[in-house]
């Protein structure tokens, strides 16, 4: 009685051996369609409910500050295009190329006023012991961070930029645009006058029309500067609707 129990455990054993063995193309293919699935969806970045409040709430204030980053980005990612590497090319270009300690000392500041304002606000929904990031999992503390701590980063760090901001931005240059082509305008009549009094005064020294070549040129120089400002300012909004 007993070995014939022990005939049938060690048979069950051997059949479910084999039945794994069996099983092991369908587990490696499983596997393989798994492998693909995390590569295909970006494995071990960061979540989709960790994204709202940290971009919208610190990026979007930090945007004057992280835009010659990101234009020096924008340049390593179109040098590092003939690469061998283009990843390792562009992140060593981004880490040793570009200036990046005063956008990420800005992040970090923000990220400590997030942290502060959880501690403090959101304490009762929110696990204190967890990190930042896997508090967005909870959706109760989702909901408090959106609503009390987006308007404590808007308080320190002012309200993020809006279209209607930039729209205004662009109209003002523009007019301020018009107004250096009226300027100029005015400036070449008053130098046409000045040129016909100067005809009409036989008594001008030498000395007087050196000062008024001098003077012309500190005019040609004020609006190459000008210039070159509207250039940047123009630059610089493009950069931050690109952020």
């Amino acid at each position: 009685m007993g070995d014939h129990v022990g005939r049938y455990m060690q048979h069950s054993r051997l059949r479910k051996r084999h039945h794994m063995r069996f099983m092991k193309p369908a587990h490696q293919e499983y596997g393989r369609f798994t492998a693909r699935m995390r590569r295909v969806t970006g494995h071990r970045r960061r979540k989709p409910w960790s994204r709202p409040i940290i971009m919208s709430g610190c990026r979007s204030q930090c945007n004057e500050t992280c835009a010659p980053a990101h234009q020096c980005k924008l340049a390593c990612n179109e040098s590092c295009i003939a690469a061998r590497d283009p990843q390792l090319c562009k992140r060593n270009c981004f880490v040793n190329g570009c200036e990046v300690s005063d956008c990420l000392g800005c992040m970090q500041s923000c990220f400590n006023e997030t942290r502060a304002c959880r501690a403090n606000r959101c304490s009762f929904v929110c696990p204190l012991s967890q990190p930042l990031h896997k508090s967005f999992r909870f959706f109760f503390c989702r909901a408090c961070l959106k609503l009390n701590c987006q308007a404590e980063t808007e308080r320190v760090f002012g309200p993020p930029p809006t279209e209607e901001d930039t729209q205004e931005e662009g109209g003002q240059e523009g007019q301020g645009g018009e107004e250096e082509e009226e300027e100029d305008d005015d400036d070449d009549d008053d130098d046409d006058e000045d040129d016909d009094d100067e005809d009409d005064d036989e008594d001008n020294d030498d000395d007087d029309d050196e000062d008024d070549d001098d003077d012309d040129d500190d005019e040609d120089d004020d609006d190459e500067e000008e210039g070159a400002e509207g250039e940047e300012m123009s630059t610089e909004n493009r950069l931050l609707d690109l952020i």
